[in-house]
């Protein structure tokens, strides 16, 4: 995906970066919640907050998410630690 494509990671770089690599996979866990496993790299221009130079950073992360209706999110949610719910509709529970 191009980076031109994402507006608020592009307002943060000094200079146009290439494309995200991105990988989704979704799935059901063991409980038969939807999942959704991404994955994604690129490499971004910054500016260096000390030198003041240009540098390039590699960015490789990873997310999950489970996707939760407004009835099971309570049980689910609690009973799992480092969960964030995410106010949308259905509620969203982050891993």
């Amino acid at each position: 995906m191009a980076t031109v494509k994402m507006p608020r990671l592009s307002a943060l770089l000094d200079a146009p970066a290439g494309d995200v690599q991105v990988k989704l996979a979704f799935a059901r866990d063991e409980q038969g919640i939807a999942t959704l496993h991404g994955h994604y790299q690129a490499e971004v221009a910054l500016i260096c907050q000390r030198c003041l130079e240009q540098v390039v950073v590699p960015l490789d992360s990873q997310c999950d998410v489970g996707f939760v209706e407004v009835t099971r999110q309570r049980n689910i949610c609690r009973s799992t630690t480092n969960r964030l719910l995410w106010m949308m509709n259905p509620w969203i529970c982050t891993r």
